[in-house]
């Protein structure tokens, strides 16, 4: 979990897959400072999760109750009450901090990224009782929904796989949730050292903490495609440096010097030389001489000095490496669609037969997220003392701009009549299907009064009948 947790947040040097000294080589921290001095990722990981949060919960997402009879309740008392505490909660996402807000979008994020050994991602939601809102005059200010940060809430289940403990870890302390066997909830709460007395509550046979359960989205195959692209856009970046600081190769010629008398040399004198003696450049004046041939003191000539340089390597293996990495990387994790949107040469089939890849792994997130939140709501309704009604929440998913010919498909089936048109419009992209057609139905309405009306009465009209034929029979006699 934290090492997908790591790619996540952008800490991905620790998994670099290039060269590097051995460890217990004297320059090792050296070449690693330089190395993370030019190092550079694209964090893929990153933008694909928030592709799937979006595409989960981008668009508000439809809730309603239904009564003990299974029928829809339309706009009673308990309604507007839970729409207080959503409408709250909202509130409270934007004006608190980061680990606090928006919690369903952070919480879906976890489930999304942080796998365990057996590819299983989680994420926590938690109703707690601030103690700044403890005396609020609205019950429903007094609850508040939070996600806890990543590794703080630790879980057992029963041998049936249910949950029925969990343990919220803070700054000051920890909280301790246990389902009883009577169905009510045990909270015992622990700030330092000290241990309060624990008490129950009746959570409808809950606990206050709700796991959002499900496959974790990275798997090895994504993480190595990961690792692959921050090398190859590292060393693009290394090779940069050679492209503006070429490498210059100098053949057969005598570096400048002076000899300088060396008894323990051969003939008593040694060469000594002088880097510096020569300035490469623009607007530089080099000149460079060529080895002496036979004795240095008294040559016999001089070799023809000549000058080589090394070029980089093209960009373009660059930029076709990262392009297979990200292909491999898409593919993996069900977005194989974004790589031929631009592709003219597929047709509306095909790319809908590779879209239906992120479709299905999107359904089966969407089932865990509206269970977690049904469940929130549920809770939500007991704690206000409402518990007659059942919450059901639906997801709106964003799935992108659906192509032209998708379009089209979508327009035929509503005209057959085998959509409707609610289901119609929302595949078309529209995040709100019944504000739309209400503006619709009020656009046409408002057309309607803007029309021009006719230029009499159809009395008026049959009375002006016989006058105008009389008129017309007077032209056709002349």
């Amino acid at each position: 979990m934290d090492e997908n947790w790591a790619y996540y947040t952008g800490d991905t040097f620790k998994f670099w897959t290039g060269p590097r000294p051995p460890q217990n080589h004297p320059k090792y921290s050296d070449v690693i400072a330089q190395l993370q001095s030019v190092y550079h990722s694209y964090n893929l990981i990153r933008e694909t999760a928030h592709h799937y949060r979006d595409a989960l919960i981008g668009q508000p997402f439809n809730w309603y109750l239904k009564g003990t009879n299974g029928e829809k309740v339309e706009e009673s008392k308990t309604e507007a009450l839970i729409q207080s505490w959503w409408d709250w909660q909202r509130h409270l996402a934007v004006s608190q901090n980061t680990n606090q807000g928006k919690p369903i979008a952070e919480a879906v994020t976890q489930m999304l990224v942080r796998g365990d050994g057996n590819g299983t991602g989680t994420g926590y939601l938690r109703l707690y009782s601030p103690k700044r809102y403890a005396e609020a005059s609205e019950s429903w200010k007094r609850i508040v929904l939070h996600c806890p940060s990543p590794g703080s809430v630790i879980t057992e289940r029963d041998d049936d796989g249910i949950l029925y403990k969990a343990t919220y870890c803070h700054s000051k302390g920890k909280e301790i949730y246990t389902l009883l066997d009577n169905g009510q909830c045990e909270v015992q709460v622990q700030e330092g050292k000290a241990e309060k007395e624990p008490y129950t509550i009746d959570l409808g046979g809950r606990l206050p903490i709700f796991e959002l359960r499900s496959s974790c989205l990275f798997g090895i195959d994504a993480k190595q495609a990961q690792n692959s692209i921050n090398k190859t856009l590292t060393m693009k970046s290394v090779n940069n440096n050679m492209a503006g600081f070429l490498e210059r190769v100098i053949l057969n010629a005598q570096m400048p010097g002076r000899w300088e008398e060396d008894p323990s040399a051969p003939g008593g004198e040694r060469f000594v030389t002088e880097p510096g003696a020569i300035e490469f450049g623009a607007n530089k004046l080099a000149f460079i001489q060529g080895l002496p041939l036979g004795d240095p003191r008294n040559p016999v000539g001089y070799t023809n000095p000549s000058i080589q340089y090394r070029e980089p390597v093209g960009v373009q293996t660059f930029g076709d490496s990262i392009n297979i990495d990200i292909a491999c990387f898409y593919r993996s994790v069900g977005l194989g669609h974004l790589l031929v949107s631009d592709d003219g040469n597929l047709s509306g089939i095909s790319r809908e037969t590779v879209k239906q890849d992120f479709l299905t792994r999107l359904e089966g997130y969407s089932e865990v997220v509206e269970a977690a939140l049904s469940e929130v709501f549920a809770t939500v309704l007991l704690l206000l003392d409402e518990p007659n009604y059942t919450p059901v929440v639906e997801l709106k998913l964003a799935t992108g701009k659906p192509l032209p010919e998708e379009r089209q498909v979508n327009r035929d089936d509503y005209n057959a009549g085998l959509r409707s048109r609610t289901t119609a419009m929302s595949e078309a992209g529209i995040s709100d299907p019944d504000a739309e057609w209400e503006l619709i139905k009020r656009e046409r309405k408002e057309d309607m009064k803007r029309m021009p009306s006719a230029p009499f009465s159809s009395d008026e009209f049959n009375q002006k009948q016989p006058q105008q034929q009389q008129e017309q029979e007077a032209n056709d006699a002349t």
